[in-house]
């Protein structure tokens, strides 16, 4: 029995019954106008009235699924009619997937899905290939041209910045080496020369993260029958040496250097959105699509709610969603911040530009957005001029937490103006400056004897 018959006569039931309840009340109504009804009746009335309505209402629900079921299969059936595919065939594996066989220009082929609707779409799809000529079979397909397939079903699975990140890592470490060989000539020894070869350019964590990516390309390959084996799963990391987070980028500057720093911006074009990034701890990102509507004065905080991304094809674009779920935030206004904008507000109007609510808080000297090389240009020359070893926009984030723990100790309000997800993150990144205050804070102890 179908789905489609099972529908319809749910439908006609419920009208049935709608039907008698409709006659019942009808005759209670008679009943009502001729002062006929006793308090049991009355009741029954009440109970009538309430049922037909729940009725209608199941009703009305059964015939839009009606229609919807209807609408689903007149569209399968002319997909079937006009690209000669079935929903017929469609097979369910032993491992729980979904298989269709058919047969093109003499030749066989089969497409897999975790559905049923996924295996007719991609029959679908296949036998468009096949007749466009634009199909390739899995014992001739380059690792260049699955990588395509493969990225391609990436897309709205991960945001657009680790699709360009992807891409651009696949094209420029895995493709010159591998990319036009087939998919199934790639041996393990073959996996092992790309390490080898691209290890004196890169970081041993770099080539790592390399091979990691081939990995899932090629896992998608086995997923998809074109090899039964992926030959970089078992290739051994190279090794790295673990260090805490406070041990790597992080490094802040110390209150002479911020001093002499902060004097060595005057004249930058840039100097108050490197001055924001200090004073709040924001990252560039967030800093770089900031808007004068995300300032609330009547909350008196900064509403962070985005951030700079990339495109697929490499582009900066405003980001949906901030870096992580925690990026989320207010961050409270203080004088100095106020300060900074108030001095930024002052420099757009100079410009002749007026500040609205939509527009941007930093408008770039070219282009749509400030760009990460732009301020880490102007912070450098900064730091060249006050004697102050290569730092970069990360530096501000740093030396503001640094300066916020040494004045409240306080690495749980930290972290949630820093934006991190746990505190274990904000407490291995600067712990480490609570230390520094153990004498000071000692010495203000005294115990009288």
């Amino acid at each position: 029995m179908s789905r489609e018959f099972e529908i319809q006569e749910k439908v006609e039931s419920l009208q049935q019954i709608l039907d008698k309840i409709d006659v019942l009340v009808a005759e209670l109504t008679i009943e009502t106008g001729r002062g006929d009804l006793t308090p049991e009746k009355r009741r029954y009335n009440l109970l009538s009235w309430v049922l037909a309505d729940y009725t209608q209402k199941a009703l009305d629900s059964a015939k839009n699924l009606l229609s919807f079921v209807s609408i689903r299969q007149q569209d399968q059936t002319i997909i079937d009619m006009n690209e000669g595919g079935s929903a017929s065939g469609i097979k369910k594996r032993k491992d729980g997937r979904f298989e269709k066989r058919f047969t093109f220009d003499g030749k066989r082929y089969s497409v897999f899905g975790a559905t049923a609707k996924e295996v007719a779409e991609k029959e679908f799809l296949k036998r468009k290939e096949l007749e466009q000529g634009i199909y390739k079979n899995n014992s001739n397909i380059r690792l260049d041209e699955y990588f395509q397939e493969w990225i391609e079903r990436k897309k709205g699975q991960v945001k657009s910045n680790t699709i360009s990140t992807y891409s651009d890592l696949y094209y420029s470490q895995i493709s010159p080496h591998l990319g036009k060989l087939k998919v199934q000539k790639i041996e393990r020894r073959q996996v092992l020369e790309l390490q080898k070869k691209i290890q004196p350019f890169l970081k041993n964590v770099s080539v790592n993260y390399c091979i990691d990516l081939l990995s899932c390309i090629l896992k998608g390959a086995v997923k998809d029958e074109v090899i039964q084996k992926n030959p970089a799963k078992w290739i051994d990391k190279l090794k790295t040496e673990p260090k805490a987070a406070s041990k790597t980028i992080h490094r802040a500057l110390t209150l002479e250097e911020q001093k002499s720093f902060i004097e060595a911006l005057e004249g930058e074009y840039y100097r108050e959105f490197v001055l924001l990034l200090l004073c709040t701890g924001m990252r560039f990102g967030e800093v770089a699509v900031l808007t004068w509507g995300d300032i609330d004065r009547k909350k008196n905080v900064i509403h962070v709610t985005k951030t700079l991304t990339k495109t697929e094809d490499g582009k900066s674009t405003v980001g949906s969603t901030p870096k992580t779920s925690a990026s989320l935030r207010d961050i409270p206004l203080n004088e100095s911040i106020n300060k900074v904008l108030k001095q930024q507000r002052e420099k757009l109007i100079g410009l002749g530009i007026i500040p609205f609510d939509s527009s941007k808080v930093f408008i770039p000297a070219s282009g749509k957005f400030a760009s990460d090389a732009g301020i880490n240009s102007t912070i450098n020359r900064a730091a060249q001029k006050a004697r102050i070893d290569h730092i970069t926009a990360h530096a501000m984030r740093d030396t503001f937490a640094t300066r916020f723990l040494e004045e409240t100790e306080d690495l749980q309000t930290l972290k949630t103006i820093l934006g991190h997800e746990s505190l274990a993150m904000t407490a291995d990144l600067y712990a480490h400056v609570l230390s520094n205050t153990k004498q000071k804070k000692m010495d203000l102890l005294v115990i009288d004897f």
